[in-house]
């Protein structure tokens, strides 16, 4: 059983190798929309964390969120500080052979996170060929004005599920995924 588990938490890691699709953001061109902002924090997470060994599992989110930290930290805001001025959250979309899920542990209040989910399934459906072999997971970044609580940024990263990546290869991976992910917001 904890194999199966690993294995699932490794398929989900690796997503995120083969594509990239942007959902549109209000970036301005030559601003950044980072811009004026000096530190950011992620969201607090819902009580009910799954550990189930595959997207919910604490190794993954763990990866995530180490990412997400160092790419606003080698820009020199201010990361995981109380009273920042931005609020990240991200959720994970898996979607095969017709059932689509999340894990919206670390994805806050107040944005519809459902229909989110709707339109990755929708894209899933229309963009693939061969439904009967989709497997494939989707990364959602928002990124929230603390003080008016308005969402700025928004942008995901759908890749094929694959697995038996080595534990070096699934983090360069992630790393590159969210880099990509989070590049239009800087």
């Amino acid at each position: 059983m904890n194999a199966l588990k690993l294995t699932l938490g490794i398929a989900i890691l690796t997503i995120f190798a083969t594509s990239c699709t942007s959902v549109s953001s209000t970036k301005k061109p030559g601003v950044s929309l980072s811009d004026g902002y000096r530190s950011a924090r992620l969201v607090e997470s819902s009580q009910h964390l799954h550990d189930n060994g595959s997207e919910g599992s604490a190794e993954v989110h763990n990866a995530i969120q180490r990412s997400i930290r160092n790419q606003f930290k080698t820009r020199g805001l201010l990361y995981g500080v109380p009273n920042a001025d931005l609020v990240v959250a991200y959720m994970l979309i898996r979607q095969e052979n017709g059932a689509t899920t999340m894990n919206a542990d670390h994805f806050g209040q107040g944005r519809n996170a459902n229909a989110i989910v709707e339109e990755a399934r929708q894209r899933g459906i229309i963009k693939n060929n061969q439904p009967q072999s989709l497997k494939s997971g989707t990364l959602v970044i928002d990124i929230i004005d603390a003080k008016t609580n308005k969402l700025i940024f928004r942008n995901q990263t759908t890749r094929e599920l694959i697995g038996g990546v080595k534990p070096v290869q699934r983090s360069a991976r992630i790393n590159e995924a969210i880099a990509q992910t989070l590049a239009p917001f800087f």
